[in-house]
């Protein structure tokens, strides 16, 4: 088994339980609509995680042209589905009837720490790009801002304060995502 195929099956399989539990969480959320008052703010982060789960998933094939990995940088790829399975889990609740029908309140309790997690996210982004695939795919100050922002929205209890928050994070979310589309495309050669 080549280093590639190693690593990819290993994030590949944390990855796809982050993606099952963020998909299942949301449609739990979409079955008690009716019983459930439906808050936008934690849907809308859902989606942000998600679109990172995927935007690492798709990054993984960047490592192909690896030919060897060391025990650092694996466990900093492995670190981020890691934290993407610990956001995705925390920021919609699996059992949304175990809040008395009331989702900002779910997120007002628990939802945030799953921001929290994916700004530790961010965090990690700079370092395991740069050990995994020797550049920075985004930019640190895109990634700063992301950072910040997703700390911000934790820190914060006003709800205006979490919906602009919210709304700058994700044009700094598709800023970053849009800058790491083309540095890997450059890294392929696409």
């Amino acid at each position: 088994m080549t280093p590639f195929e190693f690593v990819t099956v290993a994030l590949s399989l944390v990855l796809v339980l982050a993606l099952a539990l963020v998909l299942s969480s949301a449609l739990a959320v979409f079955r008690a609509r009716r019983d459930v008052r439906i808050d936008w703010l934690p849907v809308v982060w859902a989606v942000y995680i998600f679109v990172s789960q995927i935007q690492y998933w798709w990054g993984i094939f960047g490592l192909s042209s690896l030919d060897d990995i060391s025990g650092l940088m694996f466990g900093l790829m492995l670190l981020r589905p890691i934290l993407l399975f610990l956001a995705g889990g925390l920021v919609l609740p699996s059992n949304p009837h175990r809040f008395r029908g009331d989702l900002r309140e779910y997120f007002e309790k628990d939802g945030r720490w799953g921001v929290l997690a994916y700004a530790m996210y961010w965090l990690v982004v700079p370092f395991s790009t740069r050990v995994g695939y020797e550049v920075a795919f985004a930019s640190l100050q895109s990634i700063s801002a992301i950072v910040l922002l997703a700390l911000a929205l934790w820190a914060f209890a006003v709800r205006r304060t979490r919906t602009v928050v919210t709304i700058l994070f994700g044009v700094a979310l598709t800023v970053s995502t849009l800058a790491a589309s083309q540095e890997l495309k450059g890294v392929l050669g696409l």
